[in-house]
């Protein structure tokens, strides 16, 4: 009697895991994708205003010759600047991207020179002022600034 208790419990086991298994299976091929986050507008404001202040805190940094300080925000100014890519690629601006590729490259030659002690610090704050010059050339085409509030915004119109 027990040995046969046992075998419909578990024949019983079996039988509502397999259940839940098709419930659940019914459940995932029925629902809707998630739609990958689109990197907009409002993401890309939000990261600029970021890599500003880490670009002016590294180039304060450098200017004090805290090396280390500044390679650490120069390296996150180019993790910043690198997302913004897929902002440009989904608006379909390969000038944009070609800006931008620029300003990663004087972001890591300037990380080469920040690597290699000693740090040559006139070299580095050229290679500096270039990441930022790279980063000027986008602005001058592709930022405007409202007259009244001297808010900037992203102008794709161009």
């Amino acid at each position: 009697m027990r040995r046969a208790l046992l075998y419909s419990t578990g024949r019983f086991a079996a039988a509502a895991v397999l259940a839940l298994l098709a419930v659940a299976g019914a459940a995932l091929a029925g629902a809707q994708p998630r739609p990958y986050p689109v990197y907009n507008e409002y993401h890309l404001d939000r990261t600029m205003k970021l890599v500003g202040r880490n670009f002016e805190g590294a180039r304060q940094a450098l200017a004090a010759a805290d090396f280390e300080t500044a390679k650490a925000l120069f390296t996150r100014t180019r993790e910043q600047v690198a997302v913004s890519i897929t902002y440009w690629r989904h608006n379909e601006r390969d000038d944009g991207v070609r800006m931008l590729r620029a300003v990663l490259d004087g972001l890591d030659a300037l990380d080469a020179a920040l690597s290699r002690p000693p740090v040559d610090a006139p070299a580095a704050a050229d290679l500096a002022a270039g990441a930022d010059a790279a980063c000027q050339t986008c602005h001058g085409v592709y930022r405007t600034q409202d007259p009244d509030t001297g808010d900037y915004s992203v102008n794709l119109s161009k």
